[in-house]
């Protein structure tokens, strides 16, 4: 090194760092470190005889004196940096059926796209003991994201004052009154499923309706209920309600199998059956096997959640109102870190399912007229390619100035109405 360089503004003696590199080894080579201000490392083979405590013991000393002098030159030690400790987040789910671990896979995907450091996600599933989550046992968490269905979970996880995105029904969130600056809730409208169902069945003629709801009567499935009752009400309709056991885990499979089919032995002809979710419309269909009755033409099945390996693979196919979970769960963890990071734009989300996936259980239109039934079949078939008059009246095996009566008419003009709304 030559004296006159701007080493003499160093604190530590050049001689000092030529003995501590030459104790090493030639295991660094230094290049242009007076010139340039920068210190650039670069490992090499190491030829010297010198052994591994003294090669770390130069490391060391080397970082220090590169502490020392970091407002004069640029050191390279990214991967030295302290890694920063990740947030524990709880995502707290009531089931594990599809629609569920979907939403978790929401998170996790949000999670790995967006998130860093990753949060460390621990799953909780109530369904396997029954009970809520303890406050004492949330405050071990930095945040949790919990799809919730009653009052003593929500109260207690308000109550553990740690962030929290709560994805619940519209009546429970209300019923709860406010809630605190780090919560945000996701408002879901169940009503306006069972709405969606009732038009869908009315769209396609049927005038005999039922409904079939889980075990424990949860808020969402009666939330769909009161939602189909109630759009059916408007229209001068009333509907079958199947009262099942309160616990589904102490009732035998096969005897509520039984009992659903001689509940659905007494209902009208052309019934259309709205279901709280896909696993217990299959349950359903099972009993309409064990009856006189055919699928769709007697008795039509419409569920919740569109899965689609359970609806698809079943015989017959289930039709189904879709729920984008995973969407939600990408939805529930953006929002979870706006609270983190203090950027919270709206508390409360509403969020509204009520696109319907037609299949087989409900491919049928409840008409007494055979021409218009085949008609608005494959009028319904074709929509997207907006057929022509002729079309339809060929299909219909009919002529196309062929009149239908009033209430057809009315009938149709349901169709037209709700096929707007699901393009809307």
């Amino acid at each position: 090194a030559n004296t006159a360089s701007p080493r003499a503004a160093c604190d530590i003696d050049a001689a000092d760092i030529r003995r501590t590199v030459t104790i090493a080894g030639r295991y660094f080579i230094f290049q242009s470190f007076f010139s340039v201000h920068t210190i650039r490392l670069v490992p090499i083979i190491s030829q010297s005889n010198s052994n591994i405590k003294e090669q770390c013991a130069f490391f060391t000393n080397f970082m220090r004196f590169c502490n020392m002098t970091k407002n004069k030159y640029d050191i390279l030690q990214s991967d030295m940096k302290t890694p920063t400790p990740s947030k524990k987040v709880l995502v707290l789910l009531s089931r594990a059926d599809l629609t569920h671990r979907n939403h978790l896979n929401g998170v996790l995907e949000y999670m790995h796209k967006n998130v860093t450091p990753r949060w460390s996600v621990q799953l909780g599933l109530r369904e396997n003991d029954g009970g809520y989550p303890k406050t004492e046992t949330l405050r071990n968490y930095d945040g949790v994201i919990a799809i919730v269905n009653d009052m003593q979970t929500h109260r207690s996880i308000v109550c553990a004052g740690i962030p929290a995105v709560l994805f619940e029904p519209e009546k429970l969130a209300k019923s709860a009154g406010p809630t605190p600056e780090n919560v945000v809730t996701f408002l879901h409208d169940f009503e306006s499923q069972g709405e969606s169902a009732a038009e869908y069945f009315l769209s396609r003629g049927f005038v005999n309706f039922a409904y079939v709801g889980t075990f424990n009567r949860t808020l969402w499935s009666e939330g769909r209920k009161d939602g189909f009752v109630s759009r059916l009400s408007a229209e001068g309709f009333s509907a079958h309600i199947y009262k099942p056991p309160e616990n589904r885990f102490k009732i035998d499979f096969s005897l509520e199998i039984r009992r659903l089919s001689r509940w659905i032995s007494k209902l009208p002809q052309r019934t259309a059956i709205f279901v709280a979710h896909d696993e217990r419309a299959r349950e359903v269909i099972f009993a309409i096997k064990n009856t006189d009755r055919s699928i769709p033409e007697d008795i039509a099945v419409l569920g919740v959640d569109n899965d689609e390996l359970l609806c698809s693979t079943f015989v017959p196919s289930i039709s189904s109102i879709e729920v984008n979970s995973r969407s939600t769960g990408v939805s529930t963890a953006k929002a979870l870190e706006a609270i983190f990071n203090g950027t919270v734009q709206e508390k409360e989300i509403s969020i509204k399912n009520t696109h319907i996936i037609t299949r087989r259980s409900t491919d049928a239109f409840s008409l007494n007229d055979p021409f218009l039934s085949r008609a608005l079949s494959y009028a319904s078939a074709n929509l997207s390619s907006k057929p022509h008059l002729d079309e339809i009246a060929a299909a219909a095996k009919c002529s196309k100035r062929t009149r239908f009566s009033e209430e057809h008419s009315r009938r149709n003009s349901r169709q037209c109405r709700f096929r707007k709304r699901q393009d809307d």
